[in-house]
């Protein structure tokens, strides 16, 4: 037994680039200095007929904002056509500028093609009472639960008059996360020039206090209303260009849409330390 282990270390080390084959590629992070340029993460040479691997660092950034319903529906025709969509998000950004439209948020990540993806957050705990009520010694006493400071974007609910929440008894607390979530992963081919990217934008907002029907301003029945938007799409892409990535008509505020941009950007290579 001895003997058979020896000579399978000795294959070993005479034939290193064994052990590397048997490595399973897409397990580990593309690596460009493993095999030479186009080899994979394995070590082993790319398939006749497939491009090379390409690392280029690029951005995707993710644009969302709010404007007027009837607004919305003027450019969505621009906004769905891929040759027109960064000229529309032109138009979009002057909306900004006249405060016609609303900035929720703006994110961007900085990802290398072929390594994975990358993600962005801008979130808030938010923590509230669940299902509170009040005791007994609060007879003819109308408590109310004290109102969320609003994140960016959204806008401050009103909550019934009363005394807020004093003796109130919690049975239990909540967290939700509120804001933005952002996430890209690109592979850039250098033989089309094309972009395959998948990317996923998520916006929680926080709308205030609903109650029971009939029973506006008892604590007992508040409950907290949330409001999400998320998108998720694939898209093939052209260095510099803009597409659609959500188009939401939002509950509150009435009449309005929320719109997902995304753009991908090829950067350039980082010059030498001097």
């Amino acid at each position: 037994m001895k003997a058979i282990y020896a000579l399978l270390f000795a294959a070993l080390v005479a034939f290193p680039g064994f052990v590397q084959a048997q490595r399973i590629p897409g397990l580990v992070p593309p690596d460009p200095t493993v095999g030479g340029p186009g080899y994979n993460s394995a070590g082993l040479p790319p398939v006749p007929g497939t491009p090379p691997l390409s690392f280029e660092q690029i951005r995707a950034e993710c644009l969302i904002v709010r404007l007027p319903e009837a607004r919305a529906a003027q450019l969505r025709p621009e906004l769905l056509d891929a040759k027109r969509a960064s000229a529309a998000q032109e138009k979009i950004l002057g909306l900004l500028k006249t405060k016609e439209a609303e900035l929720v948020d703006w994110p961007f990540v900085a990802i290398k093609s072929n390594a994975g993806a990358g993600k962005v957050e801008n979130l808030r705990e938010l923590q509230y009472t669940f299902g509170s009520s009040a005791p007994t010694s609060m007879a003819g006493k109308t408590p109310t639960p004290p109102p969320a400071a609003p994140v960016r974007g959204e806008k401050k609910t009103s909550v019934p008059s009363g005394e807020a929440g004093i003796g109130a008894v919690p049975n239990a607390l909540e967290t939700r996360l509120v804001g933005v979530t952002f996430e890209a992963e690109a592979n850039f081919n250098p033989q089309s020039g094309n972009i395959a990217a998948l990317m996923t934008a998520t916006h929680t907002t926080f709308l205030g206090f609903r109650h029971a029907a009939g029973n506006p301003s008892e604590l007992a029945d508040a409950a907290p209303d949330f409001d999400t938007q998320a998108s998720c799409s694939y898209f093939t892409m052209r260095d510099g260009q803009t597409r659609l990535l959500g188009y939401h008509i939002l509950r509150q505020p009435e009449k309005t849409v929320e719109l997902m941009l995304v753009t991908l950007t090829i950067l350039p290579p980082s010059a030498p330390a001097k």
